[in-house]
This record gives structure tokens, C-alpha cells and sequence, in this order.
């Protein structure tokens, strides 16, 4: 029998159904019109059922929570849990549903930064303040088309960041003063099992086998202005957790923490977590073509990204 999952929690899954299926469709033995002939309505996906041989969409699936099915020609109808038990026997949806599944919830800015516990997600109205940037954030060097990717904003005294984790749902929003480096965070977040800017790389039709590791957000969307695929561990130390996330997506890291004391210091740490637990990345450091600039955005501003060179940890801090 299959694992039913609580209904309050297929409430909190936030799923591209067509996505499912096209995954489902795999699974699905001696009947090629099974989830094919896709059409929508303004609640359900319509297609070809899996369960009988279907010539016209007769099988129905809700785009929402709690996502229930039926077909109208055989008349077999059940939960999403049920759908994918029957065709690749995961008793578990979490099992089966890949991240390339979820899609981003919808944000809602009337819960800005209330009290929150952990494992709560936060919502914004992106749509809102989309596009409105001041120029002292340009001057940056960031494109509008860079802050729209990881949606930036400018909420006429903050600018907010999202920070998102693998499944794309809001952690939390980092906002800062634009004229002076003071930050206002949600209460009570955890960050340090999410790596910012993750979710936006593995959810891309490209895949990377080596990422850039930095410390933080504009260093990130730096990196992938330049066309350097980046995360940040929003500090100078990488936690566990994030190692792991690393490891399971990517075979080599690129330190790249800011150029200075505590940033060389940050570095070396994380080559020692990794060493330690024995993780199968290839562990490079990034060099500065100069000790002018401080970190990513830096460089990217004076045109010069192209300009670091990667160094073997084992070789680098043995020097």
C-alpha cells in the first residue's frame, strides 16, 4: 500500500503537474498515449489516461493542492500519491518527484518580515517593485536583466533579496539600505543548509559541473553576469550542510570568497570541512589579478572578471 503524505502537507507542495507527468510517462508500459495530447482548463490538466488505452484526454489532474485525478472513460480517480505508486511504486512522493517538479510559490509582500519559525517560508509581490532599480544600484555594474533574473527589487528605501531554497520556496528576504551597508532580515531564519542562487542554477536548462563559491548575493549575480556559475554562502563560512548540497549537484568548487584576511580565512575552512569529511570535489581557489579589489561585484564593475586564475586548494595553501 502506499505511504499517503498528510494532507497539510501536499497542501505545502507547490508542483509543475505537467512536469509529473511527463516524468510518470516513463513508467508507463504498453500504452504510448499515456499523459500525452496535453490541454488545460482553468483547474485541471487534461491528457490521454495511463490507466486505459485513451485516444481523446479523458483523464483529468488538478493544477493545485491537493492535486486529485480522475478519469472520465475508466472512471479510476485517486490522489497524486496514488497516481505515482501505481506506475514506478514509490510509497513515498518525496521519493519520486525531482526538483525540477516544483515551481516557485507565489510572494505576498504583506508578510514581510514577521516572526517566524523555521521551516516557514516567506511570500512576496515581486510583480510590484519589478524593474523599478535606482541608479546607485546599477552603478554596480549589474544589469537590469541580472537583478530581474534573481529578483531584485527596490522598495523605495530597501532593496530585497529573496533567498530561496532548492525547492524555490522564500527562506527568507535579505534587505538593505541603499546608501549605507545596514541589513534588515526576517527573525528566527535558518541559512545554513541553503547556498543562495542554488536553486536558480539547478533548475537551469544548462547543467554545470563546477561551481564558484562566494560569499555573498551580488557576488553571486557578479559571477553569472560574467558567465560563471555561483552560489553564496551569505558569509564567509560554509556549513556543513551547504558542503553537501555541493557535492550532490556539482564535481568541482571554486573558492571565491572576498579578498581579504577573513576571506582567505573563510577558504581555508572550507577546504579543511571538505578534506574532513572526505567529499569527492575537486577544490580549486580563485586568484585576484590584483589585491585592488575586494570580491566579484568589484571586478566586475571594472570589466576585469575574466582576469582570475584557479589555483588547486592542495597547491594553494601550501604555499
Amino acid at each position: 500500500m502506499y505511504k499517503v503524505v498528510k494532507k497539510d502537507m501536499i497542501n505545502t507542495l507547490y508542483l509543475n503537474i505537467e512536469e509529473v507527468l511527463k516524468q510518470l510517462k516513463s513508467y508507463v508500459k504498453n500504452n504510448p498515449n499515456a499523459f500525452t495530447k496535453i490541454r488545460y482548463t482553468d483547474k485541471d490538466i487534461m491528457c490521454c489516461c495511463p490507466y486505459h488505452e485513451d485516444y481523446k484526454p479523458s483523464f483529468g489532474i488538478s493544477k493545485e493542492p491537493p492535486y486529485m485525478f480522475h478519469c472520465f472513460g475508466c472512471g479510476a480517480s485517486g490522489t497524486i500519491e496514488k497516481l505515482i505508486y501505481d506506475f514506478t511504486g514509490s510509497t513515498n512522493i518525496y521519493n519520486f518527484i525531482s526538483v525540477s517538479s516544483f515551481n516557485k510559490p507565489k510572494i505576498d509582500l504583506d508578510k514581510l518580515f514577521e516572526t517566524q519559525q523555521e521551516e516557514q517560508y516567506e511570500e512576496i509581490k515581486y510583480e510590484k517593485y519589478k524593474g523599478k532599480y535606482p541608479k546607485l544600484l546599477l552603478d554596480r555594474g549589474l544589469t537590469v536583466y541580472t537583478l530581474s533574473k534573481y529578483e531584485v527589487y527596490f522598495d523605495g528605501e530597501y532593496i530585497v533579496i529573496p533567498v530561496r531554497d532548492i525547492y524555490g520556496r522564500v527562506r527568507f528576504l535579505k534587505k538593505r539600505k541603499l546608501f549605507e551597508k545596514v541589513y534588515l532580515n526576517s527573525k528566527n531564519i535558518k541559512k545554513t543548509d541553503i547556498l543562495y542562487g542554488l536553486y536558480y542554477l539547478i533548475n537551469s536548462p544548462k547543467k554545470f559541473d563546477s561551481i564558484y563559491l562566494v560569499e555573498g548575493e551580488f557576488d553571486t549575480m557578479a559571477c553569472y553576469q560574467a558567465g560563471k556559475p555561483a552560489c553564496a554562502v551569505m558569509g564567509n563560512k560554509l556549513f556543513k550542510e551547504q558542503a553537501e548540497q555541493i557535492v550532490r549537484y556539482f564535481k568541482a568548487v571554486n573558492l571565491f570568497f572576498d579578498n581579504d584576511e577573513a576571506g582567505r580565512e573563510g577558504m581555508k575552512k572550507a577546504y579543511e570541512l571538505i578534506l574532513t569529511n572526505k567529499y569527492p570535489l575537486k577544490v580549486n581557489v580563485v586568484v585576484y589579478p590584483s589585491n585592488l579589489y575586494k570580491d566579484a561585484n568589484e571586478l566586475l564593475k571594472v570589466n576585469i572578471m575574466n582576469k582570475i586564475t584557479l589555483v588547486p586548494a592542495e597547491v594553494y595553501f601550501s604555499l
